[in-house]
């Protein structure tokens, strides 16, 4: 399943092409970072705070989102407790361990199970620092250290041609309701970008507080979406509008990614720099236009819950094959469409985004990709899931329009009738492109022998292509 460009090739072509990664950091960001690595530092010399009793917490919202038990059984529990109170930025706090948790590594011990802990979470990882103690009376101590979350922005050269790209239905706030406004559902108060698509994604009905990030964002959301979705549309269709968005939103951020000084404890405390960045969040999707994997996912998690999707953000590690032999961290979703899950990977969809000067088209690889796709990807989030074994492609390309003259017909080549009155749209044009699937290896394989006026670029199935004339 590998693409045509490799990464290596795809990097060279951002360069040429004025795709160039450019960082501000403003004095006060720059005091913001500092201040997240001496919150390490201090940690690092003093002995664990105090945690208060849970009678002396205090939440300083109305409408919460439920509290699980402090009692735990399993990593799933533990990890459950630990996102509430990470929610909150609740610093310190104990959870009872029962006599029958099942560990999840062999050594058994607080530290590793926090380690596992804060890989696998939906809020930790990435965003605070994390310390546990064993208590020695079947408890344990848990303390988070706040990092200074998205501050530093990132911006890139790089013009999306979205407006040209992307015809949205005409449509206004009214014509369309959001299942996060769904008056059935537990409310919860949210303030910040972390509280608004984790609430989201556990299918709370969203409440902004008034001049937050997290009202700032919901409401930019549903101004897309009305843009992007119709209430006729199939979740499958939803889906599609949504990935093909954020593709031609925001272009990846790799000065967030992979020019970021060393932790000065990178084996407790990995990510304070990372956690100042924006590009982790929504906050670079929506103020930047400039994203890294986690910032993708979580923005096509929120979008496809307010519209309806059961959609799920997952972390864990992508196959970097295209640079070395080696993982990666990665953040992606599944997406269930008809009864089952599919991987869906906005990251990888952006970044072989394929254009000319007037147009660009998504290479769907990782859009609805089958179980055969998710081996490169490992994650230990959602495994009770029912994975799909089969692509969902026809239905996709089925959705992509091609205006030839005054005829429209779908991307999905069903014959050679098909794939002939395609082609003469390159005797006539140039700078465009097709992203089409052809039903079947013979016709494939047909149109790649033939000659023809369009070149033609196949992925490794041999059934997907890009068609393109400069």
């Amino acid at each position: 399943m590998k693409h045509i460009n490799t990464l290596l090739s795809l990097v060279a072509l951002l360069s040429i092409s004025g795709c160039t990664v450019t960082q501000k950091t403003s004095e006060k960001e720059s005091e913001s970072v500092a201040e997240s690595v001496e919150s390490i530092e201090s940690v690092q010399s003093e002995e664990p705070s105090q945690e208060e009793s849970e009678s002396e917490i205090v939440i300083p919202y109305e409408n919460q989102i439920a509290k699980p038990s402090s009692l735990v059984h399993t990593m799933d529990e533990l990890m459950a407790i630990c996102d509430y109170y990470a929610f909150y930025k609740i610093t310190d706090f104990k959870v009872e361990i029962a006599s029958d948790f099942a560990y999840k590594t062999e050594q058994k011990t607080v530290k590793s199970e926090i380690n596992y802990l804060y890989w696998n979470s939906e809020l930790i990882n990435g965003t605070m620092g994390i310390t546990g103690t064993d208590n020695g009376d079947g408890t344990w101590s848990i303390h988070y250290v706040l990092y200074e979350n998205a501050v530093v922005s990132t911006t890139q050269t790089k013009k999306l041609l979205k407006d040209l790209y992307y015809d949205a239905p005409s449509a206004s706030l009214g014509e369309l309701t959001f299942a996060t406004d769904d008056e059935s559902k537990p409310i919860a108060d949210v303030e910040t970008s972390q509280q608004l698509w984790y609430a989201a994604e556990h299918n709370y009905r969203i409440n902004p507080l008034p001049n937050s990030k997290a009202e700032e964002y919901y409401n930019k959301s549903k101004e897309v979406l009305v843009k992007l979705v119709k209430s006729t549309m199939s979740d499958y269709e939803k889906a599609c509008k949504i990935y093909d968005y954020i593709e031609h939103t925001a272009t990846y951020s790799y000065g967030a990614a992979y020019d970021l000084p060393e932790s000065p404890d990178p084996v407790n405390f990995p990510d304070v720099y990372a956690a100042t960045y924006k590009a982790y969040y929504l906050d670079g999707f929506f103020d930047d236009n400039c994203v890294v994997c986690d910032g993708f996912a979580k923005t096509y998690t929120l979008l496809g819950k307010m519209a309806g999707l059961d959609i799920v953000r997952a972390s864990g590690t992508s196959d970097t094959r295209y640079v070395s032999k080696e993982v990666a961290g990665h953040a992606y979703c599944f997406v269930k469409i008809d009864g089952k899950y599919y991987l869906s990977c906005p990251t990888w969809g952006q970044t072989s985004l394929q254009s000319s000067s007037t147009k660009q088209v998504t290479n769907k690889t990782y859009f609805m990709s089958p179980e055969s796709y998710i081996k490169p990807y490992e994650s230990t989030m959602w495994s009770d899931f029912i994975y799909t074994t089969t692509p969902n492609y026809a239905n996709y390309f089925k959705t992509i329009d091609i205006e030839i003259d005054d005829e429209v017909m779908d991307a999905y080549i069903e014959n050679e009738e098909e794939a002939s009155k395609l082609d003469s749209k390159f005797k006539y044009y140039t700078n465009i492109y097709a992203n089409v699937y052809f039903a079947n290896k013979t016709l494939a394989n047909s149109y790649r022998n033939s000659s023809h006026k369009a070149k033609v670029m196949f992925e490794e199935d041999g059934l997907q292509a890009i068609l393109y004339s400069m």
